[in-house]
């Protein structure tokens, strides 16, 4: 750099990785910890240190096929990390569907249950994925995900869009080994093998 630093130029960093930082300082660019090259449109993500924040500011887009909003990133080494990821929901919400029958619950509130649930473990993966912490403050709207909606019905009332608000945290945390957890499914990030859980046993797919 000449200068103060002395007479011999140096090189800080090459421009490719002062791009991959702007790149990766917010927005709907992938950011370190997460791939999100097929993140659904709508979500934005920033991160700071070990914390992930997602969110698709106020705003209800068509719900993904996938809760993980945090998708491991490919690793070219196996990494000896295994690491448990668990979700934690403040709240949820499905607006659109009201059910005044008394000693009824409402059944859509299970499918908000369902989605926003669940324990993930992660072999071979990344050093920055560890201790990771993901707040997502999202909506999605679940209109067609029930086909036609009845209408009619005494006690029931439906009015579109029908849509699911969520506020959840997923912690990750290390272990020494992904099948002897709780873990719903198993997915290894260097040889994308994925197992999940059936009958008490972890099944592989592929």
């Amino acid at each position: 750099m000449g200068g103060p630093w002395g007479d011999n130029p140096t090189i800080v960093s090459p421009l490719a990785d002062l791009i991959a930082q702007i790149n990766n300082s917010g927005g709907n660019g992938s950011i370190p910890a997460c791939n999100t090259a097929n993140a659904p449109a709508g979500l934005t993500y920033t991160q700071s240190g070990n914390v992930v924040n997602v969110t698709t500011n106020g705003q209800c887009i068509p719900i993904p096929d996938s809760n993980s909003f945090c998708q491991t990133p490919q690793q070219t080494a196996a990494s000896g990390i295994s690491m448990l990821t668990s979700t934690n929901v403040t709240s949820s919400a499905i607006n659109g569907i009201t059910i005044s029958i008394p000693g009824i619950p409402n059944p859509f509130e299970s499918f908000a249950s369902s989605f926003a649930s669940g324990k993930h473990c992660t072999v071979n993966a990344p050093a920055e994925a560890t201790n990771l912490i993901i707040n997502s403050d999202t909506c999605f709207d679940i209109t067609n995900s029930f086909g036609s909606l009845p209408t009619g019905i005494p006690g029931v009332t439906i009015t579109p869009p029908v849509t699911l608000a969520l506020k959840d945290t997923v912690t990750s945390q290390t272990v020494a080994d992904c099948f002897a957890t709780d873990a719903e499914s198993i997915f290894d990030a260097f040889t994308n093998e994925f197992w999940i859980k059936q009958d008490g046993s972890f099944v592989k797919i592929n």
